[in-house]
């Protein structure tokens, strides 16, 4: 310690300076004759001893500034211990704060019971949800499956009311083509060449079919109704009729002083009744229009591609009758694509 230390530094020259005192008063018992010896010993000690004292004061000086400073700090730690009632308010605080921190902690605790419980409701609510969406999407499943199925059988049934379509009874029932120069209608021949004399038995059961066909399209063609003229379909005895006269649709080989007038009169009638059934179904789809047009001029007066359809030139009246057999198959594909 440092007191110690410095006490000890001090005492030392003591010690010595007794030593020596003990040494003279022994000599003086002895004698006399050693004082002289004893206090030159003395001066030579006292020189001694005084530088001695010398350093051993600069060190004490040294030791007793550091022990000063330890003082002092010691002395500034004591007065910062806290009193009895300083330690007491600082207890009483932290009791106070920690009875408040239980209470947050009973209300956390609280609370988080209570978002626990919400949370079991919510995911209750969602297992439930769950097992709906679930539910949805098997049915959902089921139903495009089924819906996959009308979709493929509406696929088919279309393809197949296509081909019924093709296969109209019309085109069935009235087969219209050809036969070399002469057109055909249920493979009777309508036409006749020098060449090829074809019976007027089939000629006329191919004006008569004709003329039911057109009447049968007028029939199926809402709002039309033909004027002027009227069909009378009758096989190969038909005829047509205007609001004064009948005209017969057939014809033999009987000489007539008429020639072929009635026949004439009849084609002509005919040719203004499918005119105006053309211009109809024109009107209902524009993009179509008939193979070779027909002409109505004065008086009714028809024709097919600029030419007149009168007995007279075989191979002329052989040609028109083919381009009006055409136009009767045009009308006969829009009631096809436009029927039901």
């Amino acid at each position: 310690m440092p007191s110690t230390r410095g006490f000890s530094l001090f005492s030392r020259p003591s010690t010595t300076s007794s030593t020596n005192g003990s040494s003279t008063n022994g000599s003086s018992t002895n004698g006399s004759s050693n004082d002289n010896n004893i206090i030159g010993t003395q001066a030579a000690s006292s020189s001694s001893s005084s530088n001695n004292d010398t350093g051993l004061r600069d060190m004490n000086d040294c030791d007793c500034d550091s022990d000063d400073d330890d003082g002092i700090n010691n002395i500034a730690n004591l007065n910062d211990i806290p009193s009895p009632s300083d330690l007491q308010r600082a207890v009483q605080d932290l009791l106070t704060e920690k009875k408040k921190l239980s209470q947050k902690l009973d209300t956390v605790s609280t609370r988080r019971k209570s978002l626990n419980l919400c949370l079991q409701a919510l995911e209750s609510r969602r297992d439930i949800h769950v097992s709906k969406l679930h539910s949805l999407l098997s049915s959902r499943h089921t139903t495009l499956s089924t819906l996959l199925s009308l979709q493929t059988l509406t696929s088919a049934t279309a393809d197949h009311h296509r081909s019924l379509l093709s296969l109209h009874p019309l085109n069935d029932t009235f087969n219209i083509s050809h036969s070399g120069p002469f057109g055909t209608i249920n493979s009777f021949r309508l036409g006749r060449l020098q060449t090829v004399p074809v019976e007027w038995a089939e000629i006329n059961a191919a004006l008569g079919m004709s003329c039911l066909l057109l009447h049968t399209l007028s029939l199926s063609l809402p709002h039309l109704t033909f004027s002027h003229y009227t069909l009378h379909p009758c096989g190969s005895s038909s005829h047509i009729s205007s609001s004064t006269k009948t005209y017969n649709l057939y014809s033999d080989e009987k000489f007539s002083i008429f020639g072929k007038r009635s026949l004439n009169e009849a084609v002509k009638g005919f040719l203004v009744c499918m005119h105006q059934a053309g211009v109809y179904v024109m009107e209902q789809d524009r993009t179509m229009s008939m193979p070779y047009e027909l002409e109505v001029g004065k008086n009714n007066e028809v024709r097919v591609k600029g030419k007149k359809w009168e007995w007279g030139d075989l191979e002329e009246w052989t040609r028109v009758a083919k381009w009006v057999l055409c136009d009767l198959k045009w009308l006969v594909a829009f009631v096809g694509k436009h029927s039901g």
